[in-house]
C-alpha cells in the first residue's frame, strides 16, 4: 500500500516536501524532502512532476500500474508504438459502433450485416 493521494509539494523556509495529508500519529506525512540549497530548482520541478503522476494515478490499483515499469513497455511508450496502438484500437471502435448503428437503422439489410461481419474481422486480427 503507498501513501494515500492527495500528494501536494510543502514549502518552509527550510526546504521543500512531497507531502501527503495521511496522518501518521497526527502529522502529515513527507516522503520526499530538500532543503533549500540542494539543486532546488531541478528538485522543484522533478517533485511536480511526480506529485501530478500520482494524483493522475489515484484509484488505479498498483497492480495495474505495475505493467508500465516492465522494460518492454517503456520502449513501447518510448517509441511511440502504444499510441499507435491506441489509435488503431479507437477506429476498430470507430467502426464497430458505425457498423452497428447501421444494423439498428436497417436490420434486414444484408449490406450492414455484411459491413459488421468486416469490422469484427479487422478486430480479429492480431
Amino acid at each position: 500500500m503507498h501513501t494515500p493521494e492527495p500528494w501536494k509539494l510543502r514549502g518552509n523556509e527550510i526546504g521543500k516536501a512531497i507531502v501527503s495529508d495521511d496522518q501518521n500519529h497526527g502529522m502529515m506525512v513527507s516522503i520526499a524532502f530538500v532543503d533549500k540549497y540542494d539543486f532546488e530548482d531541478v528538485w522543484e520541478v522533478n517533485a511536480r512532476r511526480i506529485v501530478a503522476c500520482v494524483n493522475a494515478c489515484a484509484g488505479i490499483p498498483d497492480s495495474v500500474l505495475a505493467v508500465f515499469t516492465q522494460p518492454e513497455c517503456n520502449i513501447l511508450v518510448s517509441n511511440g508504438l502504444a499510441n499507435q496502438q491506441l489509435q488503431k484500437v479507437e477506429a476498430q471502435r470507430d467502426e464497430l459502433l458505425a457498423a452497428l448503428k447501421c444494423i439498428l437503422l436497417h436490420p434486414e439489410s444484408l449490406a450492414a450485416i455484411t459491413r459488421a461481419a468486416s469490422a469484427i474481422a479487422k478486430c480479429e486480427k492480431p
